[in-house]
């Protein structure tokens, strides 16, 4: 028996600098490894003629085709690839999973390139079709999937919440594991695992929690630590750990420190904290951390307004907060990794201001710092902001193709000029600090080049010189050929 799974491009996808492993893909394909099924996985980012890769892989008959998909540019090409299929082989079911799909089972379902959607983890749900498409089974008794039938949607039993200490070994033997290094680290060769699912927070912009239905499950730390080592062993010099909330148990984190000492395993690390949990550890702790290897932590900031935090994103942290954390990080050597964004229903100019000159002090205050830039906000089906978006003008999509222009949107609640205003931030924040641009490209020419635009960038930022940045057109336009 045979499983074709195909990975959508995302948009921003140059190899070895944006395309990290498409886990999804990957931890679906366990379950169907040790059932004894075979799996090949497609990945349209490093594929180069994808098409002619998944017409040859039709040819061996699978069973069904499986696409992975989040909300935006991916529906368009995961839509490019499912087309394909039922243009060559129109009776071979088509799976859709991912965030997107999840939320919104029924829409993804009234496009005729989908036939069933596979809602939350796949991995079990998905295994379970597999076998019941292979034996000619009725659907309804595989749980957690949406399928259309006689016209109506028919979604069955929600699936149980995986434990995830019982998964099987991840089958990285199914893709070019070369093409998913990434450098922008230290420079050091990282790899993405991601050993805990899910976070307890109620932020009002995150899918998150409702995806995982506010719960927390982590890995033990032998078995992290294991996984770490094997991560090792297939080349990284740096692993990036991206569970959602991977400080959650700090026991656990400690029982990881410990084995890595023991074992002398010397490794980079980096990994999700929130900015609360450090500013309540004690500097001992953060040193601990610094010697088993914790080189990172990305952090979410997002405002540098306390009402922002409080009331419309319900972060539950303080701008004192974040400034206390980045100097604590400072002593320890631990470089925090900040994101941000803008533009959320509710928040002001003057608020998104306030945010800019967070950021700039916080690189200024701390020369380890970095920043993403000031994304603009997306209004993410399945999210508290989503429902005040549309009680604010914002129009969804009626449709899955309609989702692929998601980072094109207007904001109904922001004027002309605020439009204009944000689009132009989103764009020249990427070099606010100056150095993640050459880093993230592995470019010393451009680093040096970054860092001196900087100057310039911060300089009109500071000074509110919004209509001084006529090169942004041209950045945005470069971001895109990226």
């Amino acid at each position: 028996m045979f499983v074709l799974l195909i990975y959508p491009k995302t948009g921003f996808d140059r190899r070895n600098v944006m395309t990290k492993l498409p886990l999804s893909l990957v931890s679906v394909s366990s379950y169907l490894v040790e059932a004894g099924i075979e799996v090949e996985i497609i990945d349209q980012r490093i594929v180069r003629n994808w098409r002619r890769s998944v017409t040859e892989a039709l040819a061996r008959t699978p069973i069904c085709v499986g696409i992975s998909s989040m909300t935006g540019v991916q529906i368009k090409f995961g839509l490019d690839a499912a087309r394909l299929v039922k243009r060559i082989s129109p009776n071979l079911p088509v799976v859709w999973g991912g965030a997107h799909p999840t939320v919104l089972p029924e829409q993804t379902l009234e496009n005729s390139a989908v036939d069933i959607v596979v809602h939350g983890e796949g991995e079990r749900s998905f295994s379970d079709l597999v076998m019941a498409l292979s034996r000619g089974e009725d659907l309804s008794g595989v749980r957690g999937i949406s399928y259309r039938t006689n016209g109506r949607t028919v979604t069955t039993e929600p699936q149980e919440l995986l434990d995830m200490n019982q998964f099987p070994p991840l089958p990285y033997h199914l893709v070019d594991m070369e093409a998913y290094f990434t450098t922008h680290i230290g420079g050091q060769r990282s790899l993405m695992l991601i050993p805990d699912r899910g976070c307890s927070y109620r932020c009002t912009f995150c899918s998150c929690p409702s995806f995982h239905r506010f719960m927390v499950r982590t890995t033990q730390a032998p078995r992290v630590f294991e996984e770490i080592v094997r991560m090792v062993d297939l080349g990284a010099e740096l692993v990036d750990l991206g569970s959602e909330n991977f400080f959650e148990s700090r026991a656990r984190v400690e029982e990881l420190c410990e084995q890595l000492f023991a074992r002398g395993v010397e490794v980079g690390l980096k990994a999700q904290c929130r900015v609360n949990y450090v500013d309540k550890w004690p500097p001992e702790f953060l040193k601990k951390l610094r010697r088993a290897g914790f080189v990172g932590f990305q952090l979410g900031a997002e405002s540098g307004s306390n009402r922002v935090l409080r009331k419309v994103l319900k972060k539950g942290i303080s701008v004192e907060q974040i400034k206390r954390v980045n100097l604590k990080l400072k002593d320890a050597g631990i470089a925090p990794y900040y994101s941000f964004f803008i533009g959320s229903p509710g928040e002001t100019l003057q608020e998104v201001e306030e945010t800019i000159d967070l950021a700039i002090q916080l690189c200024r205050d701390n020369p380890q710092a970095r920043t993403t830039n000031l994304q603009l906000f997306l209004p993410i089906p399945g999210t508290k902001l989503f429902d005040q978006a549309v009680a604010r003008g914002f129009v969804p999509p009626d449709n899955l193709a309609g989702w692929s222009d998601f980072y094109s949107i207007t904001y109904p609640w922001l004027s002309k000029r605020q439009n204009e205003i944000y689009r132009i931030i989103e764009v020249v924040t990427n070099f606010i600090e100056g150095k993640v641009v050459g880093e993230a490209l592995n470019s010393r020419m451009i680093g040096l080049l970054s860092r001196l635009y900087s100057r310039t960038v911060v300089f009109r930022l500071a000074k509110r010189k919004y209509r001084w940045f006529p090169e942004a057109g041209l950045l945005r336009l470069l971001k895109s050929m990226l």
